[in-house]
């Protein structure tokens, strides 16, 4: 995981003076309500990059021969598995891999790339037109040259 795009956010500090000071029991009410929430939006962030770390460690584990040797071993996941094996429900894994991206071996990809649920939409095309390109690619090197790098005449 990237840390420089989420940097740790400081342990907010509850402001003791303020409540010291003031005796008004609504501006003190507020100050602890806000701290509250302040500490709950960090609780929340730090459970969310969890469930990121320990899904990506599922897809690495279970996808480590596509990773080492291609397209051709990549086998078919369900967000529901991983979901039962970090134990939440399969739409948190679904929204913790939104717009997530990874970098492997084989490329940067998607992390919904991974997962083989939807066999008929947008992304089940994009896989198959990324296996197909993979293929076409590892079976003739010398097509793919060709089609990089055509001749200008």
């Amino acid at each position: 995981m990237n840390e420089e795009a989420c940097p740790a956010a400081p342990q907010p500090a509850l402001p003791a003076d303020a409540l010291r000071e003031n005796t008004d029991k609504e501006v003190k009410e507020y100050v602890k309500e806000r701290f509250r929430s302040a500490l709950q939006l960090m609780r929340n962030i730090a459970q969310r990059k969890s469930t990121i770390l320990r899904t990506c460690e599922i897809i690495v584990r279970r996808q480590q021969d596509f990773l080492e040797s291609g397209i051709e071993a990549l086998r078919p996941m369900m967000i529901k598995e991983v979901a039962e094996e970090i134990g939440v429900h399969p739409s948190t894994v679904s929204r913790a891999v939104a717009n997530k991206y990874a970098h492997t071996p084989q490329g940067v990809l998607e992390l919904r790339f991974f997962f083989s649920e939807d066999r008929t939409g947008p992304r089940a095309l994009t896989r198959r037109c990324w296996c197909s390109s993979a293929r076409f690619a590892s079976s003739s090197p010398k097509r793919m040259r060709a089609i990089r790098s055509p001749t200008t005449s």
